[in-house]
Formats: structure tokens, C-alpha cells, sequence
């Protein structure tokens, strides 16, 4: 398996297409932030955020709100039915603030990962649907 970043790809799309201008000037919009030291509005916690690039750069420094969050995953380190059950329920109080905050916004979407497993929510002004959980198992390769 290869691993590529974002601007890895961004610069092969870039390479690729010379003479598109909209090519040229694609840039990544949206970035994963981890800040699990700061409160957002003094309320929750979440693990991984997903914010406008800007924002994400500066997520420890800056305190972030409710409308600056596209996404979150509350992830834990273990799997146990009581774990999955806090982070659904984190997962949704996260999901309600910024749905709250951001009153053009019909949907959010969340994930939680506890361990290997990998769960879908899926919020919305009428109700909420989880996915089954999808569990993974990571293949580790030996460095030379």
C-alpha cells in the first residue's frame, strides 16, 4: 500500500494539467485538526475536527466554534460496547451544537473509531441513523 498526501496528489493534478487555471489553483479547503486540550465554547472536547485549512493551522492556539466544524470522530483506544455508547452520545451532542449554531445546515456527519471498529452517524433536524459497525483490521508491514 502507497501513502500520499494531499498535496502530493495536488501537486500530481497540477503536473498533469498545465493548462487548466482552475487545476492550477485548486487548494485544499478543509483539514483534520487534533485539539483535545481545548474546550469549544467551553463544552466539549472532540478529538479530530474537520475545519476550513485556516482554522485547522491554528486549532490549538485559537479557540474554535461551533461554526468553524464541518466534522468530527471521537476516537478511543480500546472497544467495548460502553465505550462505543459515550462516543455516539459525544458524537450527537457535538452534532446538535453545530447544528444549533449553524441554522443553514440540515445534516451533520460524525465517526467514531474505538479501536478497529469504525461507526457512521448520521444527523439530521428529523432524527439520527448510525451505520453497523465496520471493523477493520489493520495490516502492519515490517520496516527494513
Amino acid at each position: 500500500m502507497i501513502a500520499i498526501s494531499c498535496n502530493q496528489i495536488l501537486k500530481i493534478v497540477r503536473d498533469e494539467f498545465p493548462d487548466s487555471p482552475d487545476l492550477q489553483n485548486a487548494r485544499l479547503l478543509h483539514k483534520w485538526a487534533s485539539s483535545p486540550n481545548s474546550l469549544i465554547e467551553g463544552l466539549h472536547k472532540p478529538v479530530l475536527i474537520l475545519l476550513p485549512v485556516d482554522l485547522a493551522d491554528q486549532a490549538e492556539q485559537n479557540s474554535i466554534h461551533f461554526e468553524d466544524i464541518i466534522t468530527s470522530c471521537e476516537v478511543k483506544y480500546t472497544d467495548s460496547t460502553s465505550l462505543r455508547t459515550l462516543a455516539q452520545a459525544q458524537a450527537a451532542e457535538l452534532g446538535l451544537f453545530c447544528m444549533w449554531k449553524q441554522v443553514n445546515r440540515c445534516s451533520y456527519v460524525a465517526f467514531s473509531l474505538c479501536s478497529s471498529t469504525l461507526t457512521i452517524f448520521h444527523y439530521t433536524r428529523g432524527g439520527a441513523r448510525v451505520s453497523e459497525c465496520i471493523v477493520f483490521t489493520p495490516h502492519y508491514s515490517s520496516v527494513s
